[in-house]
C-alpha cells in the first residue's frame, strides 16, 4: 500500500512547475552562477523567465552561444535593447558580461561607447568585455580606470588611445588585461586590489605597481605574445602580501623590482621565459615558497646554488625542457612532490641533462618524463617513493642493444620504489627480447608493486608478461591498464 502511495504522489508531482514561482531574488541568485551561454537560453523558456532576466542584476551577452548564425548587426540591436530596458530598472547591476564576435568595427565602437555609460550610471560591480575577433578594436576611455564600484574587471581586445595608463579604481579587486593594444605604460594605485593579469598585450614597456596598491596584492601574472615584444620593466614596490608570481614567454626583461620583498611569496611559475629573467629573480627571502615551476625557462646551475637555502621550504616542483641547465644536484629539506619533463614539444632543441641527482628524504612523489631515448639514469635519494615514468616519447631509436642496455640502466634507478608507474603508447618499448634477457640482470629485483598503463595494445601479450616479469622478478602485484579507443581493460596479478 505505501508503494501505491507513493507512486501516487509521484504521479501528481510530475510535470509540477517547481522554479518558476520561487521568488525573483532567489532566481537571481541562481541564476547568477549560472554561465552566460545558459542564462541567454534561459530567458527564452518562457515570460516568467524573461521577466526574471530584465530585473535581474546580472547581464550576460554571448554572441557565441545564441547569436552565432545571425548578423552581428542583430546581436548589437539585442544588446542596445536591452540595457535600455534595464537603465528604466531602479536597481543597480552586480555584473555584467559581453562576448562580441563579428567584425563590424563601428558597431563595436558604437557598443563599447555605450556599455561605459551603462556600467557608470548602474554601477556595476563585476565586468567582463570581450571583443574577439575584430579587425580594429574599439577604444577604451580614460575615465573608465577611475570608476568608482567597480570590483572586478576582465578586458579583451580592446584598444587605448592614452599611452600611460592609471588604474585607481577604489574599490576594484582584480584586474585582467588581454590582447589590448595601444598601452605602453601602466601603472596601479588602488589599495584594495588582490589579483593582476596582463596577457598577450605586446606593446607593454612598464608595469608599475605602487606601494598604496602593492600592500594589498596577491596575485601577479604577465604573459607576453612574441619574441619581437619589447623589453619589459616590472615595479612591484613593497609588495609583502604578494602568493603568486607568474610569468610567461617573456623574451627582454629589464627589471623586476621588489622580488627581495616578497617573503610571503607562496608560487612562482616561469614558462617560456628567456636570458635574464631568472638573472633578475632571487627567492632566498622568499621562506614561504610552496611551489616552483620553470617550463622550457632559461635557468642555470648557479641559479639553483645561488637560492639554495630559499628551494628548503619548497614543498612542490616541476622542471620542465631547460636546455640550458646541464646538471642538476639539489637537496631539498621539505619537498613532496617532483616532475621531471625533458622532451615537451617536437619542435624544441634537445634537452641533454647529463647529470640528475635529487635528495628529498621527504618526497612521496617522483614523475618523469624522458624524450625519444632513455637518458642518463637519475640519482633520487629518498626512502619511501612513488614514482611514475611516463614513456609516451620512448622509441627504440639507438641501434643494436644500445636502446636494450640504456633502458635497463635507466631503470635500475627505481628499483628501491615502494611503487612504480610507468606509463607509455605500447608495450613493444618494454619487451627486452630473450637474448637480451639472458645477457643482462633485472633491473626491478627488488621492487614489489608495478603499475603499467598502455594507451594501446597488441597481440603479443605473453612475451610482454614474461618481459615485465624478468625486469622485475619479485613483484607482489602486478597491475596492467589498458586505454584506447577499442578497449578499456584492467587488470591485476597478486
Amino acid at each position: 500500500a505505501s508503494s501505491k502511495k507513493a507512486k501516487m504522489s509521484e504521479e501528481e508531482t510530475e510535470g509540477i512547475d517547481r522554479i518558476s514561482n520561487l521568488p525573483k531574488p532567489l532566481l537571481h541568485h541562481i541564476m547568477y552562477f549560472l554561465p552566460p551561454s545558459e542564462i541567454t537560453i534561459l530567458m527564452f523558456v518562457s515570460k516568467s523567465f524573461l521577466s526574471t532576466y530584465r530585473s535581474s542584476p546580472f547581464l550576460d551577452f554571448d554572441y557565441y552561444s545564441k547569436f552565432r548564425e545571425r548578423s552581428m548587426r542583430s546581436f548589437s540591436d539585442f544588446v542596445l535593447e536591452s540595457l535600455q530596458r534595464h537603465m528604466l530598472v531602479d536597481t543597480n547591476l552586480l555584473r555584467l558580461s559581453l562576448t562580441y564576435g563579428g567584425y563590424e568595427d563601428d558597431e563595436a565602437q558604437n557598443l563599447l561607447e555605450t556599455l561605459e555609460r551603462f556600467v557608470t550610471h548602474k554601477k556595476v560591480q563585476h565586468l567582463i568585455l570581450s571583443f574577439q575577433p575584430i579587425y580594429l578594436s574599439p577604444y577604451l576611455s580614460d575615465s573608465f580606470f577611475s570608476l568608482q564600484t567597480i570590483k572586478t574587471v576582465s578586458l579583451q581586445g580592446l584598444s587605448f588611445k592614452t599611452q600611460s595608463l592609471i588604474l585607481s579604481c577604489p574599490l576594484l579587486e582584480s584586474f585582467t588585461l588581454h590582447d589590448c593594444s595601444g598601452i605602453k605604460s601602466f601603472e596601479v594605485s588602488n589599495s584594495q586590489l588582490k589579483s593582476v593579469e596582463f596577457s598577450h598585450c605586446n606593446e607593454l614597456e612598464v608595469i608599475r605597481i605602487i606601494e598604496a596598491a602593492a600592500t594589498s596584492l596577491q596575485s601577479f601574472s604577465y604573459t607576453g605574445d612574441s619574441l619581437e615584444q619589447p623589453q619589459l620593466n616590472i615595479e612591484i614596490t613593497s609588495s609583502k602580501s604578494l602568493k603568486t608570481l607568474e610569468l610567461k614567454n617573456i623574451n627582454n626583461i629589464g627589471e623586476l623590482l621588489g622580488f627581495s620583498k616578497f617573503t610571503l611569496l607562496e608560487t612562482l611559475i616561469l614558462m617560456d621565459c628567456r636570458e635574464g629573467i631568472t638573472r633578475n629573480i632571487n627567492i632566498n627571502s622568499c621562506t614561504s615558497l610552496k611551489f616552483i615551476k620553470l617550463w622550457n625557462t632559461v635557468v642555470t646551475e648557479d641559479w639553483f646554488s645561488a637560492n639554495y637555502f630559499a628551494l628548503q621550504f619548497v614543498e612542490s616542483f616541476k622542471l620542465g625542457h631547460c636546455p640550458s641547465l646541464r646538471r642538476f644536484d639539489v637537496k631539498f629539506e621539505h619537498l613532496k612532490e617532483f616532475e621531471l619533463l625533458v622532451h615537451w614539444k617536437y619542435e624544441l632543441a634537445p634537452w641533454e641533462l647529463s647529470n640528475f641527482i635529487i635528495e628529498a628524504p621527504k618526497l612521496d612523489f617522483f614523475t618523469y618524463s624522458p624524450g625519444h631515448t632513455p637518458p642518463h639514469p637519475p640519482v633520487v635519494i629518498c626512502s619511501n617513493l612513488n614514482a611514475k615514468l611516463q614513456f609516451h616519447n620512448l622509441s627504440k631509436s639507438l641501434s643494436g642493444d644500445g636502446y636494450y642496455k640504456a633502458l635497463r640502466d635507466f631503470l635500475v634507478s627505481f628499483d628501491h620504489c615502494k611503487t612504480l608507474t610507468i606509463a607509455c603508447s605500447s608495450q613493444e618499448v618494454l619487451i627486452f627480447p630473450e637474448i637480451e634477457r639472458s645477457d643482462f640482470f633485472s633491473p626491478l629485483y627488488d621492487l614489489k608493486h608495478l603499475h603499467i598503463m598502455l594507451k594501446q595494445h597488441k597481440t603479443m601479450i605473453e612475451e610482454f608478461l614474461e618481459s615485465l616479469l624478468w625486469l622485475a622478478p619479485r613483484l607482489n602485484t602486478l597491475s596492467i591498464a589498458i586505454d584506447s579507443k577499442d578497449s578499456n581493460v584492467q587488470g591485476t596479478l597478486q
